[in-house]
């Protein structure tokens, strides 16, 4: 019958694997093809003796019948020989061997069948424990013949019927896979000679598709043999799947095992050494093959039958024979047709005469070749599994606790001193020693495992610690899988390797980790890799909350939901380049994060792509924190950018103070020279002669007061700062800005109240004031709002639009709001440049900023500008604030000039000295003119009080009028003198008068102050 793959010889169901032995006696019957018995051997059994005519069913136990029934129906239909194991029919019993061979050339079905008794044992051999741990099972097969001979492990391998030691050798091609299946054939056939030839066997690889565990490798290793004119297969299969996971050693050094018929032929014999004459029944000549026809013999025939090796060791006995009562027995080979040998094993005692000598020795002799081949075979496969044993890295080892709980190791390799550094048999001796050795932190969690194991029957792993003899502590990974026994007791079968090396490489690992994850931490780094296709990203280092999902992982699309929205598009944008067009270079980004309820920081991400086949599969990158590098980049950008602001201001102030020098000069001359001809001539000319006198006196003062705007802008305008009532002076701004107002113009006023005074010079100030409003009224139309403010900013901090400097102090402001149409950042940045205007050609000459820009910053204020297009523009004045009050400067009541006082006029433009010298001259004044101011101070110098006073021009070749004017004074200190000035970057009139000079005067020189001046310090 066809039974599960697992080791359960037929008539023990469900027994585990025996240990058999022969033991005599031994019966054999030949039977005919009806059952019925035609002829037994010479036996101890008188019943046997008997059953010559009986069925052979009489002689065997009521449970046994049908199995020996159908065995003996199986050999008559397929002519191959069954072997059955029958169990003990009675407590104490023994079971029973039973050999079935077809016998050729007697009568049609005549079979032998020889019945032996057999010693079980309880437990099974380490050989078919160390098949089954090892996924191997030996198989064997006469080419050609439907079915063979394997062993339980070998069929479960392949997941195959297992009948009583047989399997089907169309069941294995079923399992074969479709392409390997004449790769299979062949090697089922027979049909390489090689195997045949080679004494060390060959091995075939095909695959299987196993019912439970799916596709499986299998590797046989086999050997073609011939026998009796056939050819047999002897092999093993192994599963060679986890080749990787199980020692390759293992696979190689499985032993093969053959099945073979126990043949337990027993004779009796007795040796007449007076007559040298053996004695015995036919079956003893049998054995030796002497003749049968016959009862004794000559002890010479026999000792010919035996092997030329072991003739010496059987001599020996017939020369020198046993003392009386002793029992010794004597192992050797005979020789049998065929130039073959049988081992015969002799079992005999001494008798004594009434001499008291030995003249006759009694006994049996056994034919043990079966058990001598089974027994050399094991041999061979316990060697082969202690070679493997050594082989592996590590200890094959059987543990048993038994149902008492006492805890050894039942087997383990010899690897086990070198490994645990105990003895074999201290580890066999007591589970005790073994935890003598183990990490005293280690004991309680060991216990534990095993403990679990036991009650669980789980697979048993563990790593624990030992105090090796060496000195050093070692780290022991140990894997068994348990089997609970019939008595109760568990057997773990496993093995244990030395894992120090790994683990401490995983500790050099962890602290690798540790001082990288410390390092990035201060260094602001976080370490990742991207994976694109899960999207999921992975790092070793802490990350934000905020960057995890609900499952806890972190995804590339949280991330990108974090980036400022300004430069989302960019990182993604450069991900996606990288993707589409894989190579090796590193990208680095740099964006802004945006976290909830925190600023904005700045940082980098540096990676590079992970490219297989051509494909990206992730990104391995890392993300540094830059805030405080890129803010202070930011920072020294604006920094750069107010310093070149800063820079082309002040350029553009010295070329604009240089120009007006040069302008006053020649505006001076023209105002001077018309006005002189008027007031001589004016008289006397003709009506359009004076109206052309008028007009370029007309043009002279726009000139004048455009050249007045750029010295603002450059601050070389003579300025007196004050403290000044603000409310007034908007009140008087106001005067003159109604009229130049569209009447559907709306204009608001607001100041506020306790207002400080602010520092600045009244006309001045009124200018700005003045300026911007019409540049709002311009802004606006005719139906525009225009919003003047005034109030008091204490501790402002901010930033001016003209300078791009940073400010901070108590400021008062002055504020105009219009709702034109706004100003954008690129008009914004030039809006206090001389002569840009974004007014039409002829509608401004884009100075009035630029002079709000001069006065503004020469008093020490600053300017800012709020505005974007489509929303209006909001420019703010802020003065610094001071607690005094406004004081009104008293004016001095101009004199007349005494008669013939004499002036000295020195300017290095002789147009300007002659101009000057026919004012003078015609108020009555002597007037000396000097173009060079070093010949001027010589000619002073010979006579001081040659003068009664001195008209100088401050920039002047060779000699300025500054060090002219401080040059005189040395000679003579109260002398009065005024200094002209067109420009000077170096001077102004705080300096002059703190230098003696008595006053300041701007140009083009106004005639009407000059002389109202002139007269009260001559005076």
């Amino acid at each position: 019958m066809n039974q599960p793959a697992r080791y359960a010889p037929a008539g023990i169901e469900g027994a585990e694997p025996p240990s058999t032995a022969l033991s005599p006696p031994r019966a054999s019957y030949i039977v005919d093809a009806a059952g019925v018995v035609l002829a037994c051997t010479a036996d101890a059994d008188d019943a046997a003796a008997d059953a010559v005519g009986r069925p052979l069913a009489a002689l065997l136990p009521a449970a046994a019948v049908t199995t020996c029934a159908d065995a003996l129906q199986a050999v008559a239909a397929d002519g191959e020989a069954r072997h059955l194991t029958l169990a003990a029919t009675a407590a104490g019993g023994a079971a029973r061997v039973v050999e079935i061979t077809p016998l050729r050339g007697l009568a049609t079905g005549a079979v032998l069948v020889s019945i032996a008794p057999v010693a079980v044992s309880d437990e099974p051999p380490l050989l078919e424990l160390a098949e089954v741990e090892a996924h191997m099972g030996w198989f064997e097969r006469e080419i050609g013949a439907a079915r063979g001979r394997c062993s339980a492990a070998f069929a479960a391998l392949l997941g195959i019927p297992w009948d009583a030691g047989r399997y089907a050798a169309s069941d294995v091609a079923a399992r074969v896979h479709a392409d390997d299946g004449a790769l299979h054939d062949a090697f089922a056939g027979g049909a390489d000679p090689g195997a045949l030839a080679n004494p060390d066997g060959v091995a075939v690889t095909f695959r299987i598709e196993h019912p439970q565990r799916g596709l499986r490798h299998i590797e046989a290793r086999y050997r073609l043999v011939e026998r009796s004119g056939h050819r047999h297969l002897h092999g093993v299969a192994i599963d060679v799947t986890e080749r990787e996971q199980t020692a390759r050693e293992l696979a190689r050094s499985q032993a093969r095992l053959e099945s073979v018929m126990r043949k337990a032929h027993v004779a009796p014999f007795e040796w007449d050494l007076r007559r040298d004459e053996l004695s015995g029944p036919p079956s003893l000549a049998r054995i030796f093959h002497v003749d049968e026809t016959r009862s004794s013999w000559p002890t010479a025939a026999f000792v010919d039958a035996i092997h030329p090796d072991d003739r010496a060791s059987v001599q020996h006995v017939f020369e020198h024979p046993p003392a009386a009562g002793e029992t010794n027995s004597l192992e050797y080979r005979v020789r049998l047709p065929g130039d073959r040998y049988a081992t015969i094993e002799a079992r005999y005692t001494s008798v004594a005469d009434d001499d008291g000598a030995v003249s006759l020795v009694r006994g049996v002799v056994i034919d043990v070749s079966d058990r001598a081949a089974l027994d050399a075979q094991r041999c061979e496969a316990e060697e082969r599994f202690a070679t493997l044993s050594r082989l592996v890295p590590g200890v094959l080892y059987q543990f048993r606790r038994a149902p008492d709980g006492h805890m050894a190791f039942h087997y383990t390799s010899h690897a086990v001193t070198a490994l645990l550094g105990i003895s074999r048999s201290a580890a066999e001796t007591s589970f005790d020693n073994i935890l003598s050795i183990v990490h005293r932190d280690d004991v309680r969690r060991l216990s534990s495992s095993i403990e679990h194991s036991a009650l669980t029957l789980s697979p048993w792993r563990e790593d624990v610690r030992i105090h090796h003899p060496d000195g050093r502590v070692h780290w022991i990974m140990g894997h068994a899988t348990p089997l609970r026994e019939a008595d109760g007791s568990i057997v773990w079968n496993g093995y244990l390797a030395d894992i120090t090396a790994q683990k401490e490489a995983e500790q050099a690992l962890v602290e690798s980790a540790a001082h990288l994850n410390l390092a990035l931490s201060y260094a602001g780094m976080i370490p990742w890799y991207w994976d694109a296709h899960s999207d999921e990203v992975k790092s070793i280092s802490a990350v934000r909350p905020e960057y995890r999902a609900a499952d806890g992982k972190i995804y590339m699309r949280r991330f990108m939901a974090m980036i400022h929205d300004a430069d989302r598009e960019q990182v993604m944008g450069t991900f996606r380049a990288k993707i589409s067009a894989p190579d090796g270079e590193e990208i680095r980004v740099a964006y802004r994060a945006q976290l909830p309820g925190m600023e904005s920081r700045w940082y980098e991400i540096t990676a590079r792509a992970r490219i297989e086949g051509g494909r990206v599969l992730g990104f391995y990158g890392i993300t540094a924190d830059i805030d405080a590098r890129r803010r202070g980049e930011l920072e020294q950008e604006a920094l750069r950018a107010q310093l070149l602001q800063a820079q082309k201001m002040e350029s553009i102030g010295l070329l604009t103070g240089g120009i007006a020098h040069d302008f006053n000069n020649v505006i001076a001359a023209i105002l001077g020279y018309s006005g002189l001809a008027l007031r001589r001539y004016g008289s006397e000319v003709e009506p359009r002669l004076l109206g052309y006198l008028h007009e370029v006196q007309h043009a002279g003062e726009r000139a004048r007061d455009m050249v007045q705007q750029l010295m603002a802008f450059g601050r070389a305008q003579a300025s007196t700062a004050q403290p000044v009532d603000v409310a007034h002076t908007i009140e008087e701004s106001l005067r003159l800005l109604r009229p130049m107002l569209p009447s559907t113009l709306t204009l608001e006023v607001d100041v506020g109240p306790r207002l400080p005074a602010a520092l600045a010079d009244p006309v001045q100030l009124q200018q700005v004031l003045v300026n911007l409003c019409i540049n709002a009224r311009d802004a606006t139309g005719e139906r525009g709002h225009v919003r003047i403010e005034a109030g008091y900013r204490g501790a402002t901090r901010g930033h001016c639009a003209s300078c791009h400097t940073d400010f901070d102090g108590d400021y008062v402001c002055i504020t105009v709001v219009d709702d034109g149409p706004g100003i954008d950042e690129a008009t914004r940045d030039r809006l206090f440049e001389p002569f840009y205007s974004t007014k039409p050609q002829g509608a401004g000459a884009g100075m009035g900023l630029a002079m709000c820009h001069g006065i503004v910053h020469a008093h020490h204020g600053h300017l800012r500008v709020d505005s974007a297009a489509g929303l209006g523009a909001r420019f703010e004045v802020l003065l610094p604030a001071v607690t005094l009050p406004a004081e009104a400067k008293p004016v001095t009541p101009a004199t007349d000039a005494p008669a013939r006082r004499r002036v000295l006029v020195v300017d290095d433009e002789a147009a300007v000295a002659t101009f000057l010298g026919e004012l003078l001259g015609l108020e009555g004044y002597a007037v000396t003119t000097m173009t060079e101011a070093r010949l001027a101070l010589e000619r002073f110098s010979a006579d001081p009080d040659a003068f009664d006073a001195v008209i100088t021009d401050q920039t002047m070749p060779g000699l300025t009028g500054y060090e002219l004017a401080r040059a005189m004074l040395r000679l003579r200190p109260a002398l009065p003198i005024i200094l002209v000035s067109g420009y000077s970057a170096t001077i102004d009139e705080r300096d002059a008068l703190a230098a003696g000079i008595k006053a300041y005067l701007p140009k083009p020189i106004d005639d009407g102050p000059l002389v109202e001046l002139l007269g009260r310090l001559c005076a």
